[in-house]
């Protein structure tokens, strides 16, 4: 099985017997489990943001609403890898325009220094 990331720049750690700190909402400690190497490119999304005026009082005020998910690169194909970590914005984007999310992955609870850097993930998430 071939997992390759599309996600930052920057391999995925993935972390077991990770303590939770109610305080932080964050893991930390543990033992790295396995690391996922950086594919080499990411999976960008193109948005589109739709642009509204509120009138507060004869005074114009721009708002800036919602993105509008408009197209994705292509999810690569099966013969490159079976699951692909991708963000969670390509993920949504990709639900959005009914394209098939069943081989993406995105990155779950994440695992903090003792500096509160963030380091790597107890798990992935499917999509």
């Amino acid at each position: 099985m071939i997992i390759k990331s599309f996600v930052g720049g920057h391999e995925i750690k993935i972390f077991k017997d990770c303590i939770y700190n109610p305080e932080t909402r964050k893991y930390s400690g543990g033992s790295l489990l396995i690391s996922i190497p950086y594919s080499g490119r990411m999976l960008n999304v193109q948005t589109e943001q739709i642009e509204e005026t509120l009138d507060f009082n004869g005074t114009v005020i721009p708002l800036k609403s919602k993105q509008v998910f408009v197209d994705v690169d292509p999810v690569p194909g099966k013969e490159e890898c079976d699951y692909c970590i991708v963000s969670n914005m390509y993920a949504a984007a990709c639900r959005d325009l009914d394209i098939d999310t069943s081989r993406l992955l995105t990155i779950g609870e994440t695992v903090t220094d003792n500096d509160g850097n963030v380091i790597g993930c107890i798990n992935l998430n499917k999509n």
